[in-house]
């Protein structure tokens, strides 16, 4: 009897030791990561021409992005990518304002990415787009369309026919007409010729979408939009993508 009692004496004891405590013990509560909020855009404004850079050179100007700061962040990253050529600059600061250099009278868009020395999780701004002043003109070229529906990369499912809906815009307020190529294919885009290959086409004045556009199950659509203005400048965008299934 007193073996069996002193077996279960024991026995609590090792199991109170693995339990990591005394009876009633609150574990310490271990530290909650705080992840970076998105930054606000103040300047360049969206859709505007910015003038107020200092020219550096005939085809360059220093252009100063300020936003406002953001939560749970140490540094940003400034991202700014020439609309013409998609090509993008970067630069890291722990400031809420940062100058670069960019081409005189070219199109570009921005975004600020907000992050923390205390996490790899980082937060993206939307994007402002804006016409780095160059030599003076009478008109603008007008900004390269952005898809809006279906979005970049989407994968739809069930539909023969949908719209194609973009955001165009233009400093002057004078944009005139739209042209959209489309080519279905069941290659990707690099091993497409999207300019040379057959493409339906769509025409457009104001309105900034085509509907009861017909596709088919099992193809991955390209699509690209041509915005034109009242004076014949005009701007191409970019290919945009999307899969029917």
């Amino acid at each position: 009897m007193k073996k069996q009692l002193l077996c279960i004496i024991l026995t609590s004891l090792f199991l109170m030791a693995c339990s990591g405590g005394e009876p009633g013990e609150t574990p310490t509560p271990q530290p909650q990561v705080k992840i970076p909020t998105a930054a606000s855009l103040v300047s360049p404004a969206n859709n505007t021409e910015c003038n107020q850079g200092n020219i550096i050179s005939a085809d360059l100007s220093s252009v100063l992005f300020q936003w406002n700061p953001s939560e749970n962040t140490n540094t940003y990253t400034l991202k700014v990518t020439n609309l013409n050529t998609n090509t993008v600059q970067e630069q890291s600061t722990s400031n809420t304002s940062q100058s670069m250099a960019l081409k005189r009278g070219t199109p570009f868009s921005w975004t600020i990415v907000s992050k923390s020395s205390s996490t790899t999780q980082t937060a993206e701004s939307g994007a402002y787009r804006f016409f780095n002043a160059g030599a003076p003109v009478e008109n603008h070229t007008p900004f390269p369309a952005e898809a809006v529906s279906p979005s970049r990369g989407a994968t739809l499912t069930g539909v023969t026919s949908i719209t194609l809906e973009w955001e165009s815009s233009d400093i002057d307020n004078d944009l005139a007409a739209h042209t959209v190529q489309l080519l279905g294919s069941s290659e990707t885009l690099d091993q497409v010729d999207f300019e040379n290959e057959a493409t339906v086409t769509y025409q457009t004045t104001s309105s900034q979408s085509v509907s009861e556009v017909a596709v088919e199950v099992g193809k991955i659509y390209y699509w690209q939009v041509k915005s034109q203005d009242e004076v014949g400048n005009s701007a191409t965008s970019e290919i945009f993508e999307f899969r029917v299934n």
